[in-house]
């Protein structure tokens, strides 16, 4: 997901599926986060949810990073594929200089 091609933010989305020894990639339509680089993300594979926090997004006159602090959650299992996101109130601020870990956690019944 996302990236930036020549300074512009992308939104794309990619599948990647192993044919043989050949990786096949195909777009997936999914409405989701606007284009944004440089964000954080990790997997929930018990639940099969991918999540993406902040990143920078096309700038705005006198902030050329125009950073965002929103959380998306892909679920992975709906289908079709489904996003949700949480306001972008209810979190840390974006920085471009922190760092974060994923950890596994015990399945829950949420």
């Amino acid at each position: 997901f996302g990236g930036a091609s020549g300074g512009t933010p992308l939104s794309d989305l990619w599948s990647m599926q192993w044919e043989g020894e050949v990786a096949v990639w195909t777009e997936v339509e999914v409405a989701g986060p606007g284009p944004r680089y440089g964000f954080f993300d990790a997997v929930d594979e018990v639940h099969g949810r991918w999540f993406l926090f902040g990143g920078g997004q096309p700038g705005v006159p006198g902030n050329p990073v125009n950073p965002s602090s929103e959380t998306w959650v892909l679920d992975m299992r709906a289908d079709p594929l489904r996003v949700d996101s949480t306001p972008a109130t209810t979190g840390p601020y974006f920085s471009t200089i922190w760092s974060y870990a994923a950890v596994p956690i015990r399945p829950s019944s949420v």
